[in-house]
């Protein structure tokens, strides 16, 4: 297909990957339904990406972490910072902000 696609959504479960590609208006051009191993090829096949949504404080931190401590050790202290995060807003009963950092 000769589609330039702007947007690729995943839908995950345990064995399948529900892929939808979009274009720049928004119109689904393509949808798949990948096992594992055909998720990877279709990773590995897609051109390079670059993020246009601003930086969170949180992210550049998770970067920095899971080149030095690796993706499993990540993971965990991504989830315990979203919970703590989760927890503060709830006992405090305010609205959640998200501040974009320069980059």
């Amino acid at each position: 297909m000769t589609h330039h696609p702007t947007t690729v959504a995943v839908g995950l479960s345990m064995t399948v990957f529900e892929v939808g590609i979009a274009d720049r208006q928004w119109r689904l051009v393509e949808r798949r339904r990948l096992n594992r191993k055909q998720f990877g090829r279709f990773l590995a096949d897609q051109p390079p990406t670059a993020a246009h949504q601003p930086l969170t404080g949180l992210q550049p931190w998770a970067v920095h972490l899971a080149a030095r401590k690796g993706h499993n050790k990540t993971t965990i202290a991504v989830a315990n910072k979203l919970a703590r995060i989760v927890w503060a807003v709830w006992a405090r009963d305010v609205a959640f902000r998200v501040t974009p950092v320069a980059a």
